[in-house]
């Protein structure tokens, strides 16, 4: 007896798109009716007896072959912030 399989993404044949990395050039550039983002107001933070971590530790973790070649910068940079 043959069952039928019913298909959950009927539009395209690939059940997972995937973002690359890398942009091309021409999508990095911005287009000329591009709106400036406005500034961004600074926190509003507040201290409020709580317990405070005095010493913490941070492993920065990057996954896959391209942190080690075209993203090798952007490493240093992130590595640089924490």
């Amino acid at each position: 007896m043959a069952t039928q399989v019913k298909r959950i993404y009927s539009q395209h044949g690939d059940a997972i798109r995937i973002v690359p990395l890398q942009l091309s050039d021409a999508i990095k550039t911005p287009t000329a009716d591009a709106v400036p983002a406005a500034a961004a107001s600074p926190p509003q933070l507040t201290y409020r007896n709580g317990p405070v971590l005095t010493a913490v530790e941070v492993f920065t973790i990057f996954w896959g072959p391209a942190w080690q070649t075209a993203q090798a910068a952007l490493v240093t940079q992130v590595n640089g912030f924490f």
